[in-house]
């Protein structure tokens, strides 16, 4: 794996990114990209890695902040996800079987 992309501690799917967009659209969450926009430059088989920058308040409970790795340029994108959720995929997200794609 990358040494680079140690301090990536998750690392998701296509489809996993496409439910934390929505879900960032849907609670209201800020974000740095047009999903549409997004879809034209990232690899749908491709992995993306994800570190955590801080936790940001809502009204609906803290979210983390994160940067997301986005293309194999290193292009990055900023992510809010509601805690919970980020808790979640840091107990079920193995970056080892990702190993080959990083």
């Amino acid at each position: 794996m990358n040494d680079s992309l140690t301090q990536f501690r998750i690392v998701v799917d296509y489809t996993t990114l496409k439910v934390l967009n929505d879900t960032a659209i849907r609670e209201d969450y800020n974000r740095s990209w047009d999903w549409d926009e997004v879809e034209k430059v990232i690899n749908q088989e491709h992995v993306f890695p994800i570190r955590s920058i801080m936790i940001h308040p809502y009204p609906k409970g803290e979210a983390v902040r994160c940067e997301v790795i986005l293309t194999s340029k290193g292009e990055t994108g900023t992510l809010d996800i509601p805690m919970r959720l980020y808790n979640s995929l840091e107990n079920i997200t193995q970056k080892e079987q990702y190993a080959d794609k990083l």
